[in-house]
């Protein structure tokens, strides 16, 4: 009886977080993106981001979603360096070291099979106290057919 309890709670647990699942809001990519972005996972030290990559229909994982990343570097300029993608795993889990950006916010694309590619940025704002570790689960919504 504690199984099917235990089971039912996290049923119940799993369809209440994929009602919260909204997709991630889009910005435009600007006007620092270059092509060539490098295969590779950290850009920098100092800062360390983390995060989920999310299907909007479920909330269950997309894994071997490209992420590309890219930001400013302490000073406010764009460098190669700081230029980069990677994919998720197959739990849609990403992370990467990079340096915080002089200009606040670090952009990403991200696509994957089977979703809209979608443009987005994680921001720091002035108020927030510096941290050396960042959470950000980013949604994708699935393409319609």
């Amino acid at each position: 009886m504690k199984i099917i309890s235990l089971f039912l709670l996290l049923s119940l647990t799993n369809i209440a977080l994929a009602k919260d699942c909204k997709p991630s809001f889009t910005n435009t990519i600007g006007n620092n993106w270059k092509y060539g972005a490098v295969h590779k996972q950290d850009v920098g030290e100092g800062l360390f981001i983390f995060g989920k990559i999310l299907s909007a229909d479920d909330c269950k994982p997309v894994a071997n979603a490209r992420i590309e990343h890219w930001q400013s570097s302490p000073d406010g300029e764009y460098y190669d360096k700081q230029r980069a993608y990677m994919f998720s795993d197959v739990n849609g889990h990403y992370q990467f070291n990079t340096v915080w950006p002089g200009l606040r916010h670090i952009h990403f694309i991200i696509s994957a099979d089977g979703y809209e590619e979608l443009s987005t940025h994680w921001r720091w704002n002035k108020t927030d106290t510096k941290t050396e570790r960042s959470e950000f689960d980013i949604v994708l919504r699935p393409v319609s057919d």
